[in-house]
């Protein structure tokens, strides 16, 4: 059956564009029958991207479309000043970048588009079928309709099977925040794609502050962050946060610490050290706010990379989130990072009674959110009050639900003293991992500067 043209702007823009610069993209889609898209220009594009991948093995890249789009285009026009295909093409490669795509949701997405195609498809050959009477046509047209699939067999041969061994560690293992020094050899592959990942802290040790530092350096590192406050903060209070980030400024006129160095005192047992240089820096106002912001924005380009949503406390569901991240995606718009500050403060999901039962449920969704939709997923929860006191937090710290700790990919606890809270340093272990080691008696040191929105300058692992 011939797969007729439906309308799909934002699927068919991420798919045409997995086409420009994924060789696996590609792979998949040649293994369907027929491929169609929905409108001439994108037909075209992915004929230059089909053939590309036939002649060479690889996906041909925005440059090499660029150029024969060019080429194309030049005869094209002589001939018809007026084309709406080479008007499509070009505004489509206008807004291409050479961020990397989210190939798993991109398969997702080819076995949307296609399957949706197929059934209108059917829908059509039905309705005509029935018309002139033709009954047995119609069922055999319903017998035979299958959905597109990528992949076909989902099961593999895991000692034969190259190329499910070589991506295993492309795509699924994907990092997406990146630190430097001793902090990132901490956080390893935690920060990854596909991956589900909370702090653990007592009230008020810096759970907001660190999602937010995780969010500004994924967005640094063109990464699309979604920011969703669920009530701990108003959106004022959060676009402060940021522009001290982005400004590296103080919100009053003083003098801060930088750290330049940190580690363990040589002598004295569980003692941090620290050494800064001070300096006197001026307030934040909204011009250098605004300025800020603009620098940061112009080496990320256009596209908006770190969008904030922020509601009142006890409002929102998991099913609300999804349903914001759902309209979100249909204008184009998919997140790699989600960050929910924080998951205590989610209402449980309809027809739970059972307090515990429902938040176990809402960590459940959580971990199906970054399964789903193929990011990762950030958020904290609050410790227990047997953790106060604890020099490092563990596996008895949980609060309200152990079971939290078995949807996670990473625990990571928040641990800190009066007198560390005081000169800006925290610790960090890994209370439950499930790729990588975890130790939760080896902590990582790191040092900050909260007056300019930074808690993670300098680490010692």
């Amino acid at each position: 059956m011939k797969v007729r043209k439906t309308s799909n702007a934002a699927d068919e823009n991420l798919i045409l564009s997995a086409c420009v610069t994924s060789k696996r993209t590609l792979s998949e889609l040649s293994t369907l029958d027929d491929v169609e898209f929905a409108t001439p220009h994108a037909q075209m594009l992915y004929r230059w991207c089909d053939g590309h991948f036939n002649d060479y093995g690889e996906a041909p890249g925005i440059e090499v479309i660029k150029n024969q789009f060019a080429s194309w285009s030049e005869v094209r026009l002589a001939n018809n000043p007026v084309d709406r295909v080479v008007d499509g093409l070009e505004k489509f490669l206008s807004q291409l970048s050479d961020t990397p795509v989210n190939c798993d949701l991109v398969a997702d997405k080819i076995a949307i588009y296609f399957s949706r195609n197929s059934l209108k498809a059917l829908s059509e050959g039905l309705q005509d079928a029935i018309a002139l009477g033709d009954v047995r046509g119609a069922s055999d047209m319903v017998a035979t309709w299958k959905p597109t699939e990528i992949g076909g067999d989902a099961s593999v041969d895991v000692l034969s099977d190259e190329d499910a061994i070589r991506q295993s560690f492309e795509d699924n293992t994907e990092v997406l925040v990146n630190f430097q020094g001793d902090l990132g050899r901490f956080f390893g592959r935690d920060l990854a794609r596909d991956s589900f990942v909370s702090f653990l802290a007592a009230e008020k040790q810096g759970k907001t502050t660190w999602m937010a530092q995780i969010a500004w350096r994924a967005m640094m590192q063109k990464r699309n962050v979604a920011f969703i406050g669920l009530g701990d903060m108003s959106q004022p209070q959060y676009m402060r946060v940021f522009a001290r980030m982005a400004a590296r400024l103080p919100d009053v006129s003083k003098e801060v610490s930088i750290p330049v160095n940190t580690g363990w005192h040589p002598d004295e047992e569980r003692k941090v050290v620290v050494q800064a240089q001070e300096r006197y820096l001026q307030a934040l106002t909204a011009d250098k706010a605004v300025e800020a912001c603009n620098t940061a924005m112009s080496s990320l380009g256009p596209n908006m990379r770190l969008r904030l949503a922020a509601y009142p406390n006890s409002t929102m569901t998991v099913a609300n989130i999804e349903a914001t991240l759902d309209r979100w995606e249909r204008s184009n718009w998919r997140p790699d990072v989600i960050v929910l500050d924080y998951a205590d403060l989610l209402l449980p999901p309809k027809g739970y009674r059972d307090d515990r039962d429902g938040i176990n449920q809402n960590w459940k969704m959580l971990r199906k959110m970054s399964q789903e939709r193929h990011c990762l997923v950030l958020t904290a929860t609050q410790a227990a009050a047997r953790g106060y006191d604890k020099w490092l937090l563990d596996m008895g710290c949980f609060s309200e639900d152990k079971r939290k700790l078995s949807h996670v990919t990473s625990m990571i606890g928040i641990n800190r003293t009066p007198e560390e809270n005081t000169i800006d340093v925290c610790r960090l272990n890994h209370i439950v991992r499930r790729n990588g080691l975890s130790d939760p008696t080896k902590a990582c040191v790191v040092a900050g500067c909260r007056d300019i929105g930074h808690v993670a300058i300098r680490s010692c692992y």
